[in-house]
């Protein structure tokens, strides 16, 4: 049993973490970054492909793919113009020995592993340099916060799922906005392979004007009728709370059942963020 994970992932409804540790990564000497785009439907499978092929070797340092708006909002521009539907970013690295080498010779073993794809990677993208994009990517926010350029508000539905089931969920999430009127303009969309590829977070950012009532109710609309359809159709919600937590936990009784066994050994007085998750209790 570990109990560090119960802790860690349980939301605060089991105890409070007072410590952690921290892991300092080996700060490299030289790095190249490349874009790889997508604009149609045969491309977006070649680019999730791409993203196979270089993260099971663990050949990139930093990799994530955008659509237009995520990569506008980030980018600094006033509008998604020229741009590629999908955009990947990744970073090869080269550290104390021979920097250069092992950076030329990762870009040619890409090369030739990915030659068949209909998709190719490229330095900049409508005059932006990747490298530049990587940076931008690295630093904290200003204000306003990226999300919050076009509008001033957005509401993010986020999920865990495999990179080749994105595509089936992105057309899941785009039924809705369209079901609700929900201006396709306005969504952002942000891939983060994770664990080398073997799944990925997958996030929805749903810009809108939290000083217009109709702005508002639309996405309050569109996030309740899309994360009960995601999950449908199994998207994974790991930090499940709000709606997301009736969600989650009313698939599930016997899970509930057992975590309310675990909350009464670390929690017997049920003081520890009462009423969140699944820890629903009579008189608390």
């Amino acid at each position: 049993t570990d109990f560090l994970r119960v802790v860690q992932g349980a939301q605060g409804t089991m105890g409070i973490v007072t410590w952690a540790s921290v892991k300092l990564e080996l700060m490299p000497s030289l790095q190249k970054s490349f874009f790889v785009t997508a604009s149609s439907s045969e491309e977006f499978d070649d680019l999730i492909d791409y993203a196979y092929t270089i993260m099971k070797p663990k050949l990139p340092d930093e990799c994530l793919i955008l659509n237009a708006a995520d990569f506008a909002l980030i980018a600094g521009l006033k509008s998604v113009r020229n741009l590629p539907s999908w955009i990947l970013l990744y970073t090869l690295s080269g550290y104390e020995y021979f920097p250069e080498e092992r950076v030329d010779y990762i870009e040619k073993d890409i090369a030739d592993m990915t030659a068949c794809l209909r998709v190719q990677p490229v330095w900049d993208l409508e005059g932006i340099a990747a490298d530049n994009i990587i940076k931008m990517v690295r630093k904290p926010s200003e204000e306003p916060y990226w999300k919050n350029i076009w509008k001033e508000a957005c509401m993010d539905i986020f999920c865990i799922t495999t990179l080749d089931r994105t595509k089936e969920l992105i057309g899941i999430m785009e039924a809705q906005i369209s079901k609700h009127g929900f201006a396709k303009e306005f969504l952002g969309i942000y891939i983060q392979p994770i664990q080398h590829g073997r799944n990925c977070h997958l996030e929805f950012n749903l810009m809108y004007d939290s000083k217009s009532a109709q702005e508002e109710n639309i996405v309050k609309c569109v996030f309740e009728s899309a994360s009960a359809a995601l999950i449908n159709h199994g998207a994974f919600f790991s930090r499940p709370y709000g709606i997301w937590s009736d969600l989650v936990y009313k698939r599930d009784p016997k899970t509930v059942k057992a975590l309310h066994l675990v909350k009464e050994i670390h929690d017997p007085k049920w003081i520890f963020n009462p009423g969140k998750l699944c820890f629903k209790k009579e008189g608390v």
